[in-house]
């Protein structure tokens, strides 16, 4: 992928502007065909994607939704919700792995000051790439993860987190801690600082190469600079969520329509015998290609509501004041695009065997990744609880509200 970097072997950005949605998709596109022939090999043995990620890097993908003043392009969600969609399609591990970057993105893009902005959205237009240490280990090894001044006054983090997606390999990761009481706060620090401890302990039967396993952090030396305030982040103004499952559902989409492709491959690479009542211009089993039609349906409509919903979501994204309708209507489709993008590759995923046959799981197709990706990361959000949000969001609408949602998507 060296013809993604320019003359002097610098990331070659993406520009911002009309035609920049159409060169991220080409991009993203040329990407997943190299990453697609190997992600079968990577999720059965668990390994890592570092190349790929790489490639990620010069490609100025990871700079999507960076403003254009810090060296980004500037592109919306819906764009960032297609690339990881195309991603995921070839390889869910490697379009997991950027979520979280996207996500820190976003709040350093909301909430970060402008020297935050300067310095790590000016990195990611570089090519940096930053992880995730979000949730805090239980169990013996648990507790609270916490910063601390040491006698000199410097700033020290310690603790474990789990399910840090992204942070092995990353050039920063973003660590949610407590300071005091009732106090939201994260911390930049280095991927590579003095103290981390990147642990091999990820032992899910999906989403195998993520290693979104376990991150150590002993006596970590953190720059006062570096703390990010996330009140705002999590307050009723916040479309934190909208903006979260969207992206998160654009994974799931992927999965499925992977699954539909290996389906396809298979069914039309295979004999069939005729149903009883086949004729001579059909041979194949009619409730087979029934079931194969209503389950790319599903997919077909996962897709179209992402699509849909992530525009909806770039509209408060986007606004410089967002009104208390934009922001219910853009965590609503943000709770609807994930659920049923969750539910869809799953049902998909595990409905592709009943078409195909016994023959179907022999391990060396890896067709049971489709399932095994799709149940891990389907489980990420309770989907009971994202299709309750969107219910009770809906009883709770005005008709402004309900109005904006069909205003905004037609035409």
């Amino acid at each position: 992928m060296t013809d993604l970097l320019d003359a002097r072997g610098r990331v070659r950005s993406l520009a911002p502007g009309p035609g920049a949605h159409d060169e991220a998709i080409r991009v993203a596109s040329r990407l997943a065909a190299d990453f697609a022939g190997a992600a079968s090999i990577r999720d059965r043995e668990a390994i890592h994607p570092e190349a790929e990620l790489r490639s990620l890097s010069a490609s100025g993908l990871l700079g999507l939704t960076t403003p254009a003043e810090f060296g980004g392009t500037d592109a919306g969600l819906t764009t960032a919700a297609e690339v990881v969609r195309i991603l995921a399609r070839a390889d869910p591990s490697v379009a997991q792995l950027i979520l979280p970057h996207l996500l820190n993105c976003f709040f350093l893009r909301e909430v970060g000051t402008r020297d935050q902005q300067e310095r790590f959205l000016g990195s990611v237009a570089a090519g940096a790439r930053i992880g995730n240490a979000t949730v805090d280990a239980r169990g013996p090894r648990g507790g609270t993860t916490v910063l601390r001044r040491d006698d000199s006054g410097t700033l020290r983090l310690d603790g474990v987190k789990i399910y840090t997606t992204g942070a092995r390999s990353a050039d920063h990761v973003v660590v949610r801690v407590t300071a005091e009481p009732d106090q939201k706060i994260a911390v930049v620090v280095p991927g590579t600082a003095p103290g981390i401890t990147v642990n091999d302990d990820w032992n899910a039967f999906g989403q195998r190469a993520t290693h979104s396993g376990s991150i150590s952090f002993d006596d970590v030396a953190v720059d006062d600079s570096d703390i990010i305030e996330l009140a705002d982040l999590f307050g009723p103004a916040s479309i934190f969520a909208g903006v979260d499952h969207v992206v998160d559902s654009a994974v799931d989409v992927g999965i499925a329509q992977a699954a539909v492709d290996d389906a396809t491959r298979f069914i039309g690479d295979r004999p069939t015998r005729a149903a009883p009542a086949a004729t001579a211009r059909d041979t194949r089993d009619p409730i087979l290609v029934h079931e194969f039609g209503r389950l790319l349906t599903k997919v077909d409509a996962a897709q179209a509501l992402l699509l849909r919903n992530a525009q909806l979501v770039d509209l408060a994204y986007r606004s410089a004041e967002r009104t208390p309708e934009q922001i219910r209507v853009a965590n609503s489709a943000g709770d609807q695009s994930k659920g049923f993008a969750a539910d869809t590759a799953v049902e998909v995923a595990s409905g592709l065997f009943e078409l195909t046959g016994t023959s179907s799981t022999d391990l060396d197709l890896g067709l049971d990744r489709h399932w095994r990706n799709a149940r891990t990361h389907s489980v990420n959000s309770s989907t009971r609880w994202l299709y309750h949000s969107v219910g009770a969001k809906a009883l709770a609408w005005t008709p402004n509200a309900r109005s904006l949602a069909d205003a905004e998507t037609d035409g």
